[in-house]
Formats: C-alpha cells, sequence, structure tokens
C-alpha cells in the first residue's frame, strides 16, 4: 500500500510540473509548491514502504511518525499556495504567510504527539490541536479571505473555493486520527494508512492540479488589480462609512427601481386607455356606416317621370312607332337616293 502511495504521488508531481504555468514569478512559485508538496509525500510514503519511521505509542500500538513529518512539511506549504492565491497583483502577504505556516505545523505537530500517548494525555493534546486548527481555520477565512476580497472578483472565487477543498480536508485528517488506533480505536491501522492514503491522493495530487491548472486566470486577474488605484492615491473609508453608502446605493436602487415600476405602469394604463378609445372610436364608426347602410335600403326608389307622347298632324307617336317609322324612312332615303353615273 506504501509503494501505491509513492507511485502515484510522483506521478502527480511530474503531472503538476508538466502542467504548470511559468510565465510569472508567481506562477513559478505556485507551481513549484506544489509539486513538492506531491514529491514530498511520495518520499513520505517510500520511506514508510522501506520500514523507516515506525513508533509505538503507550499502549504498544504501531505510529508512523513520517504521516505526522510529512504534515508539517507539506500542510505550511499547502496554505503558503493558498496565501499566494489569496494575494491580489501587486500586494505582499508575508507575515499572514508566515503566520499560517507557523500555525499549521504546530496543528500537525501536536497531532503526532497525540498519537505517541494514550489516555488522557492524548486527549489533552487533542485539545492543544483543536485550538491550533480553529485558529488556522479562523485565520483563513477571516483576514486571509477579507485580503482575497479587495482584488479581482475572480480571485475571491478562486480563494472560496480552494480554502474550501483545503478546510475540509483539515477536518478530515484529525478525524482519521481520531477513529484510529491512537484514538477511539474504531478503524485498525491497516483502515487508517488507507484514509490517510485517499486523503494524500485527494488533497497533494489532485488538488495540486486543480490550482495549476486555474493560475492563467489568477495571472490575468493580477494584471489587472496592478492597474488599479492603491491606498495611497485614494482614500480608504472607514467600515462605518462603507456600511452607509452601500445603505444608501441600496435605497438609491430601489427607490429608482420603483419608480420605473410606476412608470410602466402608467404607461400600460395609458395604452390600455388608447386602445379602449380606439375600439370605442372604430365601433362607432362601424354603427354609423351600418345606419347609413340601412337608411340607404330603407329609402324609396325614385322613378323616372314618364314622357309626354309626340302629337304630329298624322297622329300621336309614341316610342313603340319609332322602330317602323325610322325604318320606312331609311327605304325611303335609299330608293330616293341618286346614283352614280
Amino acid at each position: 500500500m506504501f509503494v501505491v502511495g509513492a507511485v502515484v504521488l510522483s506521478l502527480a508531481a511530474f503531472a503538476i510540473l508538466a502542467l504548470g504555468r511559468y510565465r510569472t514569478r508567481r506562477q513559478r512559485v505556485r507551481t513549484g509548491l506544489h509539486a513538492v508538496v506531491a514529491a514530498v509525500a511520495a518520499g513520505a510514503y517510500a520511506l514508510m514502504a522501506l520500514g523507516y519511521g515506525r513508533a509505538a505509542d503507550e499502549s504498544g500500538d504501531p505510529v508512523n511518525l513520517i504521516v505526522f513529518a510529512d504534515g508539517i512539511i507539506t500542510m505550511p506549504l499547502l496554505l503558503t499556495g493558498l496565501a499566494l492565491t489569496a494575494t491580489p497583483g501587486g500586494r505582499r502577504a508575508v507575515g499572514l504567510m508566515a503566520a499560517l505556516a507557523f500555525v499549521a505545523a504546530v496543528t500537525m505537530a501536536t497531532g503526532g504527539v497525540m498519537a505517541l500517548n494514550d489516555g488522557l494525555t492524548a486527549w489533552v493534546w487533542f485539545v492543544v490541536m483543536g485550538i491550533a486548527f480553529a485558529i488556522l481555520v479562523a485565520t483563513i477565512w477571516v483576514p486571509l479571505r477579507d485580503l482575497a476580497g479587495e482584488g479581482h472578483p475572480y480571485r475571491l472565487v478562486t480563494f472560496d473555493r480552494h480554502a474550501g477543498v483545503l478546510t475540509l480536508f483539515l477536518v478530515l485528517y484529525p478525524l482519521v486520527t481520531v477513529v484510529g488506533p491512537q484514538g477511539a480505536g474504531v478503524a485498525g491501522p491497516t483502515v487508517t494508512v488507507a484514509l490517510f492514503l485517499i486523503l494524500d491522493f485527494a488533497l497533494k495530487g489532485a488538488y495540486g492540479l486543480l490550482v495549476v491548472v486555474e493560475d492563467e486566470r489568477l495571472t490575468l486577474a493580477a494584471k489587472a488589480e496592478r492597474a488599479w488605484p492603491t491606498s495611497a492615491d485614494v482614500d480608504v473609508p472607514d467600515k462605518g462609512a462603507m456600511a452607509r453608502e452601500r445603505l444608501m446605493a441600496r435605497q438609491t436602487r430601489e427607490r429608482v427601481r420603483r419608480v420605473a415600476a410606476e412608470r410602466l405602469t402608467g404607461a400600460a394604463d395609458a395604452l390600455g386607455r388608447a386602445r379602449t378609445a380606439g375600439r370605442a372610436r372604430l365601433s362607432g364608426l362601424a354603427h354609423r356606416r351600418a345606419a347609413a347602410a340601412r337608411q340607404a335600403t330603407d329609402a324609396p326608389v325614385r322613378e323616372r317621370p314618364k314622357r309626354a307622347p309626340i302629337q304630329t298632324p298624322f297622329g300621336t307617336v309614341t316610342r313603340s312607332d319609332i322602330a317602323p317609322a325610322a325604318a320606312i324612312a331609311a327605304v325611303l332615303l335609299a330608293i330616293t337616293w341618286p346614283k352614280k353615273r
């Protein structure tokens, strides 16, 4: 099992070096940190496979001290990488990085001391480890997250994701120790080693790959942050003034939304009234046309007056006599028409 851990974590270290970025100093440092973390973990498993680092607690149960030595080295390096993720471009946070690394080393060291003891002494050291762990988590999620919030929005999103992963593993490692032979004894030595192996694969291998893959976007965010004004160029308001400004901005947005909604409602009402008036006008026009059509249909038809008959010396000539008279006139005209010689 130790050999598998050494091989897998060695491959993870090579993958981090192959996929990492090297254009900027931060990229080189971050890639190097996570590659060293995977390499140290691989070396620790190789030493355990060779039989080094074994000890026994007060009750005679075996303890792998190399596991805790590995944590004392790798956890400060992981948290230093997280601090680099949180630090905006053009800024430095050396003091915060040093504090995180120290508290992480103390947490892992107290876990090793707890593993070497038994009974009440072990639980006292567990309480000390819990206090150190609480300080570590509070440092990650309060000052370090505030530092990330001063930068580009993508930096804060990335920090929240990475810090959430690290916090989860910081909780799981002590839990495995508690349920193992050095704690409640629920899990045996083989199961405990297997659980530590899975956690190391996920944290020191997969998490390192995640960080170096997302490093390019952080570099773009750092370029944008370097163009921002610094605290020497602008007046930084206090928290009360910032809270008042946020409240005023929220009230202004609500007022604008309310006025816009009232105007939209008024426009909709006016449009509805215009449509109703238009329908009424069209309906009245249709009614007027229908009434005019009915009046035209009901009006009496005018009859043309009959013409009086034509009186001649030969008698009265009617319309029916016109056609025969015209025919006789045409025949007489044809007979009497002079012919060409």
